[in-house]
């Protein structure tokens, strides 16, 4: 199971999303969807502040993320994960 992790920072928007995408985040997530009995993997990109680990728990990503916004002097001000399997997790998007 992955981890979906929504934050909010003062300031260092980019450099720590970067540096989170180094560590394997992702500003999206791919599920896969069956359409008139045709399998297919389908992409949905994530808001700007959102991103999306496969393997990691909701600590460990909540943790993660304070370690990278100190390295890079950004104060957090928020951050909501949980856990997340877009092919098992019950979930909604109006980006389909």
């Amino acid at each position: 199971m992955g981890v979906l992790l929504n934050y909010d920072l003062k300031d260092q928007h980019t450099p720590v999303k970067n540096a989170m995408k180094e560590k394997g985040y992702q500003d999206y997530f791919e599920f896969y969807k069956t359409v008139d009995g045709v399998e297919g993997k389908k992409r949905i990109k994530l808001p700007n502040t959102t991103l999306y680990h496969g393997s990691k728990t909701a600590a460990s990503a909540r943790d993660e993320l304070m370690a990278v916004a100190k390295t890079k002097n950004s104060l957090v001000e928020f951050i909501l994960a949980t856990s997340f399997d877009p092919d098992v997790t019950p979930w909604a998007s109006l980006n389909l």
